[in-house]
C-alpha cells in the first residue's frame, strides 16, 4: 500500500514534475493555477524515500522565491502521516494528520499534537492538502480559534475567536488581490511607534511585540491584539499604539471586492550594554500557508 501512497499526490490536475519534483502553484487566496508565472507561492513535493516525503513552500517576495517553510512527513500508514515543520533550519512544529477517506472521494483529515486536536477539515487531496468545506483550528488549550469555509482551496468565509473566547472578527482574509494601503509613509509609521515607547522607561526588555489588527472594507483599523507579548505593559502600550495610528488606510480587495484583512506588525527591541530601547518595526500582511 505505501508504494501507492505517492500517486495520492496525482489527484490535483494542477501539478507537474520538475526535475524529479512535483510543484502545485497556488495564486492569491490559495487559488490554484496552472502555471508559474502568477504564482505566489509553490509546494514543492519530493518523495524520499517509498515511507519518506519532504515539501518546501515557497513564497514570491520581491520577484524572488523565499522558503517559507519545510516539511518532513514520515508515512507511518496510507492514513497516519507524522509531519515536522522547520523553518530557518528549526523545528516549529511536530503533529500527526490522520485521514479518512469519505464515499463522495474527498478525506476527512485530523491534525493532532500529542492529544490534543489542532485543526480539522476535509480535503480533496492527500498531500498537499486541497482545502473544501468547512476547517476548524483550535487553540492550545483546545478551544476553537476559526470554523472557516472553503471552496477550490479559497477561502469564502470564517468565524473567529480570541483564546479566552471572546467572539472576535468574523470574515477575515490573509491574502487579497490588493492589499490594504496606508496614506503614510512607513517612517511615519516608525516615529509613532517610536513615540509612543519613548515615554516608557524600558529596563531589561528585549525581544518581539507581534500586534495583530484588521483593517475593516470601510478602511477602518480595529481588532488589535497580542499575539506574541513581552510585558503585559508594553504589550498594552503596543496596541494602545497600533489603535491610534495617524493617517488613512485603503480597504483590501478580493475580485473587485473591499475586504476585511489581517495584518501582523511585529515591533522589536534590542539591548545594547545596559540601554535598552525601541529598535523597529515591520509591516507585514497575514498570509498564512498550508
Amino acid at each position: 500500500m505505501k508504494k501507492n501512497i505517492f500517486l495520492l499526490l496525482l489527484i490535483l490536475s494542477c501539478s507537474f514534475f520538475v526535475h524529479g519534483q512535483m510543484e502545485y502553484y497556488y495564486g492569491i487566496n490559495g487559488k490554484p493555477l496552472a502555471d508559474k508565472d502568477s504564482a505566489i507561492t509553490i509546494i514543492q513535493v519530493n518523495q524520499i524515500k517509498v515511507d519518506h516525503i519532504e515539501t518546501e513552500t515557497l513564497v514570491r517576495w520581491k520577484n524572488e522565491w523565499k522558503s517559507a517553510y519545510v516539511e518532513k512527513i514520515k508515512v507511518k500508514s496510507d492514513n497516519e502521516y507524522m509531519i515536522r515543520k522547520y523553518a530557518n533550519g528549526r523545528q516549529t512544529d511536530r503533529y500527526v494528520r490522520f485521514y479518512s477517506k469519505e464515499p463522495d472521494g474527498t478525506y476527512k483529515f485530523v491534525e493532532m499534537d500529542k492529544d490534543a486536536v489542532i485543526r480539522k477539515g476535509t480535503t480533496t487531496a492527500i498531500l498537499p492538502l486541497y482545502l473544501e468545506g468547512e476547517v476548524i483550528e483550535y487553540y492550545a488549550n483546545e478551544s476553537v480559534k476559526s470554523k472557516s469555509i472553503y471552496h477550490n482551496n479559497q477561502l469564502t468565509s470564517n468565524e473567529n475567536w480570541l483564546q479566552n473566547g471572546e467572539k472576535y472578527i468574523d470574515n477575515i482574509f490573509y491574502s487579497t488581490d490588493v492589499p490594504p494601503l496606508y496614506d503614510l509613509d512607513k517612517s511615519d509609521l516608525h516615529n509613532h511607534i517610536s513615540s509612543e515607547f519613548s515615554k516608557q522607561k524600558l529596563i531589561d526588555i528585549s525581544g518581539t511585540i507581534l500586534v495583530g489588527f484588521v483593517i475593516m472594507e470601510n478602511g477602518d483599523l480595529t481588532g488589535a491584539r497580542i499575539v506574541q507579548g513581552i510585558t503585559p505593559d508594553l504589550d498594552e502600550v503596543a496596541v494602545n499604539a497600533i489603535e491610534s495610528f495617524p493617517g488613512k488606510w485603503r480597504p483590501a480587495q478580493l475580485n473587485n471586492t473591499n475586504v476585511r484583512y489581517y495584518c501582523t506588525m511585529p515591533i522589536n527591541f534590542k539591548q545594547a550594554d545596559e540601554f535598552i530601547s525601541f529598535d523597529y518595526m515591520d509591516f507585514t500582511d497575514g498570509m498564512i500557508f498550508y
